[in-house]
């Protein structure tokens, strides 16, 4: 074994054990420090005269007593050691020499929990084969170890004899002189085996009865090993242990430490009975032994956070080491800031701590985040669906060897911990617990909800002693609560929480909901509190054992869903729907449950979008209200059929109101003239509104060396590509990347991106140019919500604005977007109030959705001034606005505006498509519905990276309008026959397939929504059915847009660097939904697919011919004009791109027609463009990296 990275005892007079001896045993280094390290501090306590120590000699005279007390009761060791258990309440000194004086009398100890029930003791002793059992001689401890006799005899013919020992006081095990000679001649340390078992540890039975783990002294030795693999030398430091029982893991690991490293063990004075820790104890004797070192369960760092002193006195210690459970974000955060030195913890049973341990300080990146110790030797298998999320698996090493092998990988043995780890978006070699693999909660959408963080939060309310969330192949999760024995049961429902408890609660379950995905939020009606006669059963951790619980509570949970199913029996009485005042009354009290807390202002004519309301809690409202008036008599064919975005037609508690009377009176008619003409005339008003009083630019001469871009949105899709594609212009010397800061656990802007470009493939090394600011803003704010120096600094450098950022949902009305349109008027008065001798140049992401009425054949770039061409969707009316402020700025200023048109953005450069977009819906549903619709038209989709690479190229132009398509169209039906043969299903007639979906949609719910999303835009599918189309019109009636002018300004949109979407794209779509769960297509195979002919008639010489410009470019539908978000795009690194651009461009060469010499030009400049790109894409990562590399030094 060679020299360990950071050997421990340089710095004091401790001498280490040979470690490196592969012969060497526990009893081996108990005689080793008696004789080597005599007066060095194993223990130290407080007491009223001061602090007092245990030596090793002394300690070393207990374990001998120890150890001749159990072999005059079961003898010596023989062929093999017997196993001697304890069950006792007494001191961690004292128990700590009951474990050593077994294993120095050659037995294996087996320390267990006095926690556990009977029937757990009983099954552990019969496992282990228990010979003996020392006990201390409370009457609880006794009563237990009796009753686990009693089940033995009972259970075997002739009993499972175990003989009982008292434990000695701790005066007899320490006190007097013992012939320590006469001991060693019954015991030779030599006689020991290094593999032989030494100790047993039993696991926390969370999902059943404990089960025995067993320990080797050379498992137990390398779990000492950890100090030596991390940075600080740590003889002669004193560890608080104070909080860990010696039965656990932690407890254990801190004895293996002290024998290893020579760490000083600080505990409470022994004491019969033994001190109980709180937390205001433990601190208080933590710092009377002045411990440099604290481990801890994160509890009673919330606890200590609460009280600035507390806090001062931990900012003094070198290292507080936490573990067993997660440490509250906020909790963390606040200390780290205070400059605590926190480290996160991780181990298990099988394997010590496996975490670098003992480090100068805690990761830059983040205190919540470890390192895996080099000891150790771990498998990281990524999960499907997300690359950043990991199982963890251990090897063997030859410093680290699992006590438990139970699988296999690759032929190799290793432990699975059925640990998911979540890596660091920046530092790959950092991670955090994400949860088990086996309390991942798996919904039949393929979404999965981590328990962990909800339960966490949910257990921080005094009035609960724990949760269990559930809802295992459900639809919505659902949350158990066992109240503290405290909490009154005022109002109590079988089966339900008290109100007054649900009342108390129902904040931090808010709390949950809003760090959590929609699917992972729990509802008030998905609450149930535990039984009086059937109590939750724990872990020897005190934590409760998961799917024990859950089954135990198996029939409440199926009937919990089976009521919430039915909406009808939830709903108020509903005697009045003829009075709009009932109405009302109904309308504001299921709008006020679905939003909480977020909705406990909300006035009836708030919108309650913008007031927090999404999606999922939509269809709740909407069902809510439509099982209202089917009870109500109103069982219609047109109530049953109402559109799943009425909630969104009506996004007030006033007219959700009127809309349920006036269906009741049969007096609404949705689409009136009235109701066009007054969307029409608020189009009108918010242009009026935001077009008043533009401030006046004044010029000055200052004029800025390099260019500088303020970016929005730059997390989406799209924003993802765009600074990707800045961070490659050597002109821009610096760009300000302004997001909306969500709240997400506090995840930093940085981190966001970070994921952002993972997710695309793009490479994370081009942030380490030191060329983004990221700031956390709100563009409905004062400056933005931007801190005023940088605002000020802004104003003196910005020489672009790219505004990206937009709310992409179709269903809203325009009111519940106006907030953006404020949000645009902002940024234009940033623009005028510029330093710079001109204002910056304003790109603006609009949509081809502002011409989704367009009456002619093809739409030129320019201004459209008749809001009837966008009106029929709030997305396309806010886009509309917003365009004529920018125009009518521009008119009445020197402000300059490029306005973009983009068509539907495609997948990026691996396929890497939102799944919730209109056409990804269609495919989803097409695997549920086994076939998917032929249509006329044409598709002109651009990759998302083309759009981007077109924006940068365009910053600077003149062009006030631009339409950003595909200058090639392919036939639809072509496209759905690619897909089609990938999915191995059938292609129908439209009018075919949405006859299924109609079908479908008759008997709505939330789980059908789940599985076939087309239903949630059964009523744009059904608006273009009929449609009649020319066969060069764009599918689904979608405007064709002229892009003359900026085919002609961005290279990137036209040939030979942009590709035709032909059968590479397709397996790039479907490899990706089938990697993030969305698709199944068994047997799907990118390669392979790619291999086909099907898709090789979309030939790269036709495309090539247009550059000329012969051909008559069209657009395409922008997927945002019809109801889905905006398209997320995936890349890869510089080199990557380069290579699948000169790749791309020799693709079906061999069933090409013969190629013109003009093509083959065309064909040699994009290859030679490539291999350009290729040869310089190195140095800028690398510089890039080093850059970081220099900073972190």
């Amino acid at each position: 074994m060679s020299a360990f990275p950071c050997p421990q005892g340089t710095r004091s007079p401790f001498s280490p054990p040979p470690l490196r001896d592969g012969n060497l045993t526990l009893p081996g280094i108990y005689e080793f420090h008696n004789q080597r390290n005599p007066n060095h501090t194993l223990f130290c306590w407080p007491t009223d005269e001061g602090t007092k120590s245990l030596s090793f000699s002394a300690a070393n005279r207990g374990f001998n007593n120890v150890a001749r007390l159990v072999t005059d009761s079961v003898g010596g060791p023989g062929d093999s050691p017997a196993v001697v258990a304890i069950i006792a309440v007494v001191d961690q000194v004292s128990y700590f020499a009951l474990i050593s004086g077994i294993i120095r009398a050659g037995h294996c100890a087996f320390p267990i929990s006095h926690r556990n029930s009977a029937v757990a003791v009983a099954d552990l002793l019969r496992k282990s084969n228990t010979k003996a059992l020392l006990i201390s001689n409370d009457k609880q401890t006794k009563d237990l170890v009796h009753a686990a006799r009693d089940l033995l005899h009972l259970e075997e013919d002739e009993g499972h004899e175990v003989r009982l020992i008292e434990v000695p006081t701790l005066d007899a095990i320490f006190g007097g002189t013992l012939n320590d000679t006469h001991l060693l001649s019954l015991l030779d340390v030599k006689i020991i085996q290094r593999n032989s078992n030494a100790l047993i540890l039993h696991s926390s039975g969370s999902t059943s009865f404990p089960k025995p783990i067993f320990l080797s002294h050379g498992n137990l030795i390398e779990w000492g090993l950890q100090p030596y693999f991390g940075e600080v030398d740590v003889a002669g430091h004193v560890l608080s242990i104070h909080a860990l029982p010696l039965f656990h893991a932690m407890g254990i690991i801190s004895k293996c430490l002290a024998l290893t490293t020579g760490v000083t063990l600080s505990t409470f004075k022994p004491t019969s009975p033994p001190q109980i820790p709180t937390s205001e104890i433990v601190f208080k004797s933590a710092r009377s032994t002045s411990s440099d070192l604290l481990i801890c369960v994160p509890t009673f760092l919330e606890e200590w956070s609460l009280d600035r002193a507390k806090v001062a006195e931990l900012r003094q210690m070198d290292a507080i080491i936490f573990g067993g459970a997660s440490l509250s974000q906020s909790t963390g955060d606040q200390l780290h800031q205070q400059g605590v030195k926190l480290f996160p913890i991780y181990g298990a049973t099988e394997l010590g701590g496996v975490t670098q341990a003992f480090l100068t300080k805690p990761p830059d990146a983040g205190w919540e985040y470890f390192k895996l110790s080099p000891h150790t030797s771990p498998e990281l298998v990524q999960q499907e669906g997300d690359e950043d999320l990991f199982r963890l698996f251990f090897k063997a090493s030859p410093t680290h060897h699992p006590a438990i092998l139970d699988c296999e990988r690759d032929g190799v043995p290793v432990y699975d911990t059925k640990d998911i780890l979540v890596r660091h978006p920046m530092e790959k070699n950092l991670f955090k617990i994400h949860g088990r693999a086996d309390d991942q909660i798996t919904h039949p959408t393929g979404e999965k909800t981590n328990p962990v963080p909800i339960e966490a939060l949910i257990n921080r309310h005094p009035g609960v002693a724990s949760a269990v969330v559930f809802g295992s192949g459900r639809f919505q999760v659902g949350i158990l609560i066992e109240p503290r024995a405290q909490t009154p049961p005022n109002g109590q429902v079988e089966g339900r929480p008290p109100q007054i408890l649900i009342e108390s609660i129902w904040p931090h379950i808010e709390e949950a909901n809003r760090s959590s995905p929609a699917h992972s939020r729990i509802f008030r009606e998905m609450v149930m509190v535990s039984k009086s006669d059937k109590p939750f059963l724990y872990t020897a951790k005190g934590t409760p054992r998961r799917q024990v619980v859950i089954d135990l509570y198996e029939k409440e949970i199926n009937a919990l869903y089976t009521a919430t199913s039915d909406a009808h029996t939830a709903n108020p009485p509903t005697t009045n729907l003829g009075a709009l005042e009932s109405c009302t009354q109904i309308a504001r009290g299921i709008v006020k449950q679905a939003l909480g807390a977020s909705g406990a202002r909300l006035g009836d004519a708030d919108d309650i979008f913008q007031s927090g309301c999404d999606s999922l809690q939509a269809i709740w409202i909407r069902n809510e209200l439509t099982a209202i008036l089917v009870r109500s008599g109103e069982d219609t064919p047109a109530i049953k059929s109402a559109a799943a975005n009425f909630v969104y037609a009506h996004p007030t508690i006033a007219s959700l109101a009127t809309y349920m009377h006036g269906q009741y009176t049969r007096s609404l008619s949705s689409g009136s003239p009235k109701e066009d003409d007054a969307a029409l005339a608020a189009m009108h008003a918010l242009v009026s509104k935001y077009s008043e009083s533009f401030r006046y630019h004044r010029p000055s001469a200052y004029e800025p060396l390099k260019e500088c871009v303020l970016l929005t949105g730059s997390t989406g899709a799209l924003g993802s590509y765009l600074l990707e594609s800045l961070l490659l212009k050597p002109e821009i010397s610096r760009i300000y990347a302004i997001n909306r800061n969500h709240a997400r656990g506090g995840i930093s802007s940085r981190e966001r991106q970070m994921k952002a470009f993972t997710e695309r493939g793009i490479d994370s090394a081009f942030l380490d140019l030191n060329k983004v600011v990221f700031l956390d803003g709100d563009l409905e704010s004062d400056r933005c919500g931007v801190d005023p120096d940088v605002w000020e600094q802004m104003k003196r450098e910005v020489t672009s604005i790219m505004h990206t950022a937009w709310r992409v949902d179709f269903n809203v009305r325009l009111s519940s977007l106006e907030p953006l349109i404020a949000g645009t008027r902002r940024l234009v008065d940033f623009a005028l109030s510029s330093l710079c001798s001109r204002p910056p140049r304003f790109i603006f992401a609009s949509s081809i959705s502002v011409l989704r009425n367009y009456p002619g054949k093809l739409a030129a770039e320019g201004p459209i001034t008749d809001p009837k061409v966008a009106a029929g969707s709030g997305y396309s009316e806010s886009k509309w606005v917003a365009e004529q402020v920018l125009r009518r700025a521009a008119e009445a200023t020197s402000f300059r505006p490029v306005i973009v048109r983009i068509g539907q953005l495609s997948g990026g450069r691996n396929g890497c498509w939102n799944p919730s977009e209109w056409f990804p819906i269609i495919v989803r549903s097409g695997e549920t519905m086994r076939c998917l619709p032929r249509s006329a038209g044409m598709v002109s989709w651009l990759p998302v990276h083309s759009a981007a690479s077109a924006l940068t190229e365009i910053r600077e132009c003149s062009e006030p309008f631009l339409h950003f398509v595909h200058p090639a169209p392919i036939p639809w039906n072509d496209m759905v026959e690619l897909l089609a043969e990938a999915l191995s299903i059938p292609q129908v007639s439209y009018g075919e397939w949405l006859a299924k979906l109609e079908a479908l949609a008759s008997d709505l719910s939330l789980s059908d929504l789940n599985s076939n999303p087309a239903l949630k835009l059964l009523p744009f599918y059904k608006s273009v059915q009929g449609l009649s189309l020319p066969e060069d019109a764009e599918a689904f009636g979608s405007p064709s847009l002229s892009s003359e002018k900026a085919a002609a300004l961005a290279r990137s949109l036209h040939p030979p660097v942009l590709q035709p979407l032909d059968r590479k794209d397709v397996a790039a779509w479907v490899g990706y939904w089938k990697g993030a769960s969305v698709l199944e297509v068994p047997g799907f195979d990118v390669k392979q697919y790619t291999k086909g002919v099907l898709g090789s008639r979309i030939g790269l010489r036709p495309y090539l011919s247009q550059a000329s410009g012969t051909t008559k470019t069209s657009g395409t539908q922008d997927s945002r004009s019809i109801g889905t978000p905006q398209s997320s795009g995936s890349a890869r690194s510089v080199n990557d791109i380069a290579s699948r651009t000169a790749l791309s461009s020799v693709q079906n060469i061999d069933q090409a027609p013969p190629w013109s010499s003009k093509d083959l030009v065309l064909l040699l400049i994009s290859t030679l463009s490539a291999w350009i790109r290729t040869a310089f894409a190195f140095p800028i990562r690398s510089f890039a990296r080093l850059q970081s590399w220099t900073r972190n030094r």
